[in-house]
Order: structure tokens, then sequence, then C-alpha cells
């Protein structure tokens, strides 16, 4: 478990009219961008605050309509404050928190608009107060670095990102894929990266790595790049990966060829649990033990199948399995699927009574770990029974669960791109739509990777190139963001 350490704000951008009846709304919900907003109560044409929130944003932007900006810091009050220093229309402030941490205030009116911005009053030890009116934006930044930080800041103010998309490439073992940002201003931008972008940021950028360094929460020291857009470069994807044994340092998956000895000892394992898979009752009250119940059961159908060869007790096992799995793909469940208009997804109605009913897949959470085992298992029953994948609602349903937690259009009407896998952290974030103290957390690497891998191995039975490219780099566990267009 981990759990960040709490400390008082060290920065708060406010405004005098806001009070304890401020609505806090959010609008332009994309996948790597959010508009946060908050609202004085009397009408919607009142002050209001928005605050453009991005993946990797080298500023904090809060955008002002007819409103006192107010700053403000705990503790003692600000350590120091100096300024104002002119940058044409805009004004620029150095301050310090109350733990003497140094920071960037930038001031900037709206083009055209007859606004001082030179007039940031020190109002008293915690609070710093600018006139009333004010439309445009004010940008706040960690300067760590001090004049070299500075000078990168002053470079790029009054400009920022609000929006992110990703293309992507994935031939054969290698991959590329590219964050293009939307930007409002002229500056360049400065965005951060993680270091796994790091390792893979593609040479042409080397040249405007920064040296400025920010802590994150989880992901170590991000990293500011001078770029409009992100190229990352992928290599050793495991795009050979099938359902047996695989090596990464070969570009094929060769059949694995085992000793005699070792084949009657599978053999006979494999045969005793069959017989158990076809006689235990598939889990009922939960999508997510269903689904990890008919992985391990499929799982044994291919071994007897792909290692064994033995035609005979496959085809008892297989047709077992996929009785099984109908009575899913008919939502003859327990607890069947219904569709979610306001989220947009697909959820059990165990949840209806109990929201934390089978781990909260009602409210989302889990869902490629509980989709992906079924999808895994479909891949299973297409790899072994081709026909069976035109039959009936089969590949629909499948096809379905897969858009549930990872829908690949940017511009999808029914669900939304990517639920799950977070292209900019290079992983997946289990929670749903519960409150989480310390943040989104992953949970569970190894079903992670496995609903990537699902994926991979459906989009491959079924033919889906696309589909299956996808799943690469997400099984990769090491990739992009938005828009994704395979070729």
């Amino acid at each position: 478990m981990y759990i960040n350490p709490s400390h008082k704000q060290s920065l708060i951008l406010s405004a005098r009219e806001l009070d304890g009846q401020t609505t806090l709304t959010t609008d332009t919900h994309l996948p790597f961008s959010v508009n946060i907003n908050l609202n004085t109560w009397s009408n919607s044409s009142a002050s209001k605050i928005t605050f453009p929130v991005v993946q990797g944003m080298g500023f904090v932007t809060a955008g002002y309509r007819n409103a006192t900006p107010m700053i403000q810091t705990g503790g003692k009050g600000f350590a120091d404050f100096v300024g104002p220093f002119p940058m044409g229309n805009s004004a620029k402030y150095r301050i310090k928190d109350m733990e003497g941490r140094p920071w960037l205030i930038y001031i900037n009116p709206v083009p055209g608009v007859d606004y001082d911005s030179m007039r940031l009053i020190r109002l008293d030890s915690n609070t710093l107060l600018a006139s009333p009116g004010f439309k445009g934006t004010i940008q706040v930044a960690k300067s760590p670095l001090g004049a070299e930080s500075e000078a990168m800041y002053d470079r790029t103010f009054a400009t920022f990102a609000c929006e992110a998309k990703v293309s992507a490439v994935v031939n054969d073992t290698r991959g590329v894929y590219t964050f293009h940002y939307t930007k409002v201003g002229t500056s360049p931008l400065l965005m951060f990266a993680l270091p796994h972008h790091l390792l893979s940021l593609d040479p042409s950028l080397r040249g405007q790595v920064t040296k400025l360094q920010l802590r994150t929460t989880t992901k170590g020291m991000a990293t500011a790049i001078w770029a409009d857009k992100l190229t990352f470069v992928e290599s050793n994807l495991p795009s050979a990966m099938h359902f047996g044994p695989w090596n990464p340092t070969l570009s094929t998956t060769p059949r694995v060829r085992y000793p005699p000895e070792v084949l009657a000892l599978i053999a006979a394992i494999a045969e005793r649990d069959l017989r158990r898979a076809m006689t235990e009752p598939t889990p009922a009250d939960s999508m997510y033990y269903a689904g990890k119940s008919l992985a391990k059961f499929a799982t044994i159908v291919w071994v007897i199948k792909d290692v064994l060869q033995n035609d005979a007790l496959v085809t008892a096992g297989l047709d077992k399995l996929k009785q099984e799995l109908a009575r899913y793909i008919a939502n003859q469940q327990k607890y069947p699927l219904y569709y979610d208009d306001s989220w947009k997804g697909v959820v059990s109605n165990a949840g209806f009574v109990d929201p934390s009913a089978d781990f909260g897949n009602t409210y989302y959470n889990d869902h490629h770990f509980h989709f992906g085992y079924h999808v895994y298992v479909s891949a299973i029953i297409g790899y072994l029974d081709p026909p069976w994948l035109n039959q009936g609602d089969n590949k629909a349903w499948t096809n379905m669960l897969v858009k549930d937690f990872a829908e690949s259009d940017y511009h999808g009407r029914d669900y939304p791109f990517s639920r799950s896998f977070d292209w900019y952290h290079g992983h997946s974030w289990a929670k749903g739509l519960f409150e989480s103290g310390d943040g989104k957390d992953e949970e569970s690497t190894s079903e992670d990777g496995f609903a990537s891998f699902a994926i991979k191995m459906w989009g491959k039975v079924i033919g889906d190139i696309n589909m299956e490219k996808r799943g690469i780099p997400q099984t990769h566990d090491n990739a992009s963001e938005l828009e994704l267009t395979m070729e």
C-alpha cells in the first residue's frame, strides 16, 4: 500500500467572491484532460474560475472571469513575496510558500482588456489579493532551479495545454506513439514526462529535455521537455506472444516440445484438472470470480488441445466450456449486465442494492479485471473452434466487453475511450466511481497485464489486426495516449 503524505496546501488559487456556497463542477471530460470549475452560487454569469487540467501540464493554470483573484498559503504564511516584474501586459511575481519553497506567479489579462496586473498586494501574511474584475489566466509553477527554471517559465507563460490525443503505429515488434497537445497561446509548451517516457523518448527530442524536475506522488521524478508533441519509440514489443509459453528474446513463438515423461505428467494433471473444472459450478455471484474460473477452465482445455493434442478429451471439455460461457452471453447469469447511459458502460446489477457487491463492478471498479477474463475465454474458444465466432452473439458480446474497458474510438458514442488503461502512465487504474482518499490504484499488475493480453489474443483470433496491435503495447505496459490509429 502507498499512502501519500498529507501536507497543507502550498498555494490556493481562489477569488474573493467565492464563499461557502461555491459550487464545483467539471466539463469537457476527455481521456487526458478535464476542466474543473468553481462557480459563485448566485447566477451563471457571476464570477467563475476554470482550471484546465491535462496530464503532464507545465503550469497550474486558472482562468478567471469577472473575479477578484486571491492566492493563499497555510501555516505562518508566505515566507517571501517579490514583484511585480512587468512581462508585457502580464506581470510576474516570485514567492515562497509557508515552507520556503520557491514559486512563480504570472498574471495574464485577456488581450485588449484594461486591467492592472501589477497590483497584486499582500493583504495579510497568508493572502495575496489582486484587483477586481479580472478576466484572464493566473499561472503558478514551482521553480526549484532558481533563475534557470524561471527563464524556462518566462519563455512559455501565458500558454497552456488544454487537451491531448495520441496516435500510434505498431509494426511487428516496434511501436511509435505520440502525444499531440492542443494549446491556448503561441509560446512553446513545457510538458512533464515520467521516467518511463524518458527511456523511450524519440532521439529527435533529446535536445529538448531540460534539467527541471518535479517529484510526482508515485512515479518518481517528472522531467520537463520543450514540446508541443511528445513521441516515444518502443522496441521488443511482445508481438509474437501467443497462448503458450513465450520467450521475449525470440521474434517468433515456436511450439514447445516436451520430453515424453513431461508430457505424461502434464496429461495426468490436465485430465484431473479438467474433470474438476467440468464438475465444479461456476461462481454465480460474481463476474470476477466467474471469469477467473472460466479462464482456468479454458487454459486447461487449451493445454489438452495444443500441448497434449488429445482431441477426444478436448471435445468434451470445450463443449462444457462453451455451455458455461453461453449463459453469460445470453445474459442469463444470476446478476445480468445492464447498459448504463450515464457513464457509458455495461455493469452488473449486483450493485443496484449493495454498491460494494462484486468488488464494485456496478460502479466501474476493476472492469478490465472482470471482463478481461471473459475476453480471454472467448479467445481460447474461438482459437480452438473458429466457427463458434460467427454463431449467435458470441463475437458481438465479447467485443462489447472489450469496448467497455478498452474502447479505441476517441469519438465513440456508447463507450469512453480507454476506460481502464492510462496511456500516459503506462498502466491501468482499478478504481471506478468510488471516492479514494489516497488517489486511484492499479491494484493488480498481473491482472492488468492479463486484460491487455486478452485484448491482443481476441484481436488475433477474430482477425482484427488493429485490436491486436492496440493490445500489444498495453501488454508491454509502457505506451501512450489517444485516438489510436494503428497501421
